[in-house]
C-alpha cells in the first residue's frame, strides 16, 4: 500500500520574522553582487556565490517573490564597473531599468567603478571616444533614475585614472570635461543619503594629471566636499510652487565651490 505524500511546509504561516530569517540566508551575499554588460548581451546579473535555493524560492509564489526580493535589494551591496573589454559600459543604467522603479526603490547601498585610462584607445583614438561617450550617456540616464530611488542609503564611485605615456594630459582632459561636469550636476540631485564617498580619489594622481595644474586639483577638491554636502543633504519636501528660474540658477551658482576659470566655464556650457 502506497504511503501518503507528505504534505508541503506551510512556508507563509511561519512569523514575518522567521520568513525574513529564512531570505537571508538564502539571498544575503558577504561580497558586493557585481553586475556588467558583457558585449551587446543583455543584462548579466551574478552574485559572487550562487543561490539556486534563493532563486528558486523567488519563483514559488508572488507573495513569496514580494518578500524575498525585498530583503535581496535591500540586504546586499551592488557593484557596477566599465571595465568589461571591449565596451567598457557600466552597466548600472541597463540593471536600474530592467529591474524597475519598486525594486529600484529598495536598493541601500551602490558601488561604481570608473576606469579613466588611454591604455583603452587599442583599437584608435575614435573607438576610445565612442566608448566614452556611450558609458557617460549611461551614466547620466543612471543617475536620472536613481533620483528616484528613495532608499539609496550609500553611494561610492571608485575613480580610477591611469596616467600613461603621454604624461596624463589626455587624461586631465577627460577626467575634467563637459560630460565629467554634467556628471557631477546629476549626482548632486540625488539626495538623503547616509554616506557618498569617491574612492581612490587623491591629491598625488590629481597633481600628476597636469603636473602644474594645483588649482584645479584644488578645485576637484573643493567639488567633492560640495557633492557630498549636497548627496546627503534631507529630501526636500514637496513644495506648493517651484523657484522661478532667475532663483534656481541663482541658487545653484551660490551653491557650487569655487572652480576654475576652466572648470567653471565647462560646467556652465552644458
Amino acid at each position: 500500500m502506497a504511503s501518503p505524500s507528505a504534505s508541503p511546509f506551510p512556508f507563509l504561516s511561519l512569523p514575518p520574522e522567521l520568513r525574513n530569517e529564512v531570505y537571508f540566508h538564502l539571498l544575503h551575499f558577504t561580497k558586493p553582487i557585481h553586475s556588467d554588460r558583457a558585449g551587446n548581451r543583455e543584462f548579466c546579473h551574478r552574485p559572487r556565490k550562487s543561490s539556486n535555493a534563493g532563486c528558486a524560492l523567488i519563483r514559488t509564489c508572488k507573495i513569496i517573490a514580494v518578500e524575498a526580493t525585498s530583503v535581496l535589494y535591500r540586504s546586499n551591496k551592488f557593484r557596477f564597473s566599465n571595465r568589461t573589454y571591449p565596451y567598457f559600459d557600466i552597466g548600472i543604467y541597463t540593471f536600474l531599468r530592467s529591474i524597475g522603479p519598486d525594486n529600484r526603490a529598495m536598493i541601500r547601498h551602490l558601488t561604481i567603478e570608473i576606469l579613466y585610462a588611454d591604455v583603452f584607445s587599442i583599437e584608435g583614438e575614435e573607438h576610445l571616444e565612442c566608448n566614452t561617450v556611450r558609458w557617460a550617456r549611461q551614466f547620466l540616464k543612471a543617475m536620472e533614475l536613481l533620483q528616484q530611488s528613495h532608499g539609496l542609503e550609500i553611494f561610492e564611485i571608485n575613480v580610477k585614472p591611469l596616467l600613461t605615456k603621454k604624461g596624463g594630459e589626455d587624461e586631465y582632459n577627460r577626467l575634467f570635461s563637459d560630460r565629467t561636469a554634467k556628471g557631477i550636476q546629476e549626482m548632486s540631485k540625488i539626495k538623503g543619503l547616509r554616506g557618498f564617498a569617491i574612492l581612490e580619489w587623491k591629491d598625488e594622481w590629481l597633481e600628476k594629471l597636469g603636473r602644474k595644474r594645483k588649482d584645479e586639483a584644488t578645485a576637484a577638491r573643493d567639488t567633492i566636499q560640495w557633492l557630498r554636502k549636497e548627496m546627503t543633504a534631507p529630501k526636500a519636501e514637496a513644495v506648493s510652487a517651484k523657484l522661478s528660474a532667475s532663483n534656481q540658477q541663482r541658487a545653484t551658482t551660490e551653491q557650487k565651490p569655487q572652480f576654475s576659470p576652466e572648470m567653471h566655464d565647462q560646467v556652465h556650457r552644458m
